[in-house]
């Protein structure tokens, strides 16, 4: 397929734009009937539009740098004291969610020197409750938090990685030579959406979409045999207690069956055939597409398997 080459083309290129490939990712996705899995593209491509729905690599931490004053000297450039706060606090003050686009990113990088930082000016009144530590009349003028612009290179790099290992796991799966009717047939005979997570999204990782109509979760067990655990997660995504109580069932009656590489007994494979068809009814509260991730994650951590 012509545009997995491309999406990889750019992907390994120096000076390929990343905004181009997720481009062309959010056409591939769709070409492939893989449409669901555009929100953390589309995120990527215009930006987050809630704090809770950022991914963990865009998590920034800096120093609150600023100027002291009591009116006749002036001290630039210095870290502010915030030993004296809480830990949610200092933590408020010294990390950032980075919510702007990947194309805003890119501009930033390429818009300053190598080694530069960027500051995100601090408000004023949160300034002048920070300066009650100071003696002999000096107080904040001014203060921003600071970070290195490697970090948004870093932000880069986890993005072309992540989508990178996801274009090769596809490429690998329906192959480079196909048309895309032929791409779209053997997309719907793999689970797409697990390969995606597991590249895209991360292992042991949340990844929530807040939007007007649509709410989309990923959640991952990490302790194999943890009952507790899983029944959690499964409440989590809205699964109900008699499906939970099914699933049990369930798995009590597959107890002697091998489970290897996702290949579950048969009442475990029965019981998320019949959550499948809840999704797609809209009776449980999941996308269609992401349903069989969802909950293959999540057994696949409690049995202890690779998903």
């Amino acid at each position: 397929m012509k545009l997995l080459n491309e999406i990889i083309d750019l992907l390994m290129a120096d000076d390929g734009s990343l905004s181009t490939a997720l481009l062309k990712t959010k056409v591939l996705l769709y070409r492939i009937g893989q449409s669901e899995l555009v929100e953390w593209v589309d995120a990527e491509l215009t930006g987050y539009s809630t704090r809770e729905s950022v991914p963990e690599y865009r998590r920034l931490h800096g120093k609150v740098i600023g100027t002291i004053t009591n009116g006749f000297y002036f001290h630039y450039k210095q870290q502010i004291a915030l030993g004296h706060l809480s830990e949610e606090h200092r933590n408020f003050l010294e990390q950032n969610l980075e919510m702007r686009s990947i194309s805003v990113i890119e501009s930033t990088v390429n818009g300053v020197e190598k080694g530069s930082t960027y500051g995100t000016p601090i408000e004023p009144e949160i300034c002048a409750g920070l300066s009650s530590v100071y003696e002999n009349g000096y107080a904040i003028q001014q203060a921003s938090t600071v970070f290195q612009v490697g970090q948004f290179q870093q932000i880069l790099i986890e993005v072309r990685s992540r989508l990178l290992t996801f274009i090769l796991k596809l490429q690998d799966e329906i192959g480079d030579s196909v048309s895309d009717n032929e791409a779209k047939a053997a997309a719907a005979n793999t689970d797409v959406t697990s390969m995606f997570n597991g590249a895209v999204i991360g292992n042991n990782a949340t990844f929530q979409i807040n939007g007007s109509h649509n709410q989309q979760s990923i959640h991952n067990v990490t302790v194999k045999g943890d009952r507790k655990a899983l029944h959690d997660k499964l409440r989590d995504i809205k699964v109900q207690e008699a499906d939970i109580d099914d699933l049990d069932a369930a798995i009590a009656e597959d107890r002697d069956f091998p489970v290897v590489e996702s290949d579950y007994g048969p009442k475990v494979k029965k019981w998320i055939g019949g959550m499948i068809n809840k999704a797609a009814s809209g009776v449980w509260e999941v996308k269609l597409g992401v349903a069989t991730g969802v909950l293959t994650n999540a057994l696949s951590a409690y049995y202890g398997i690779a998903s």
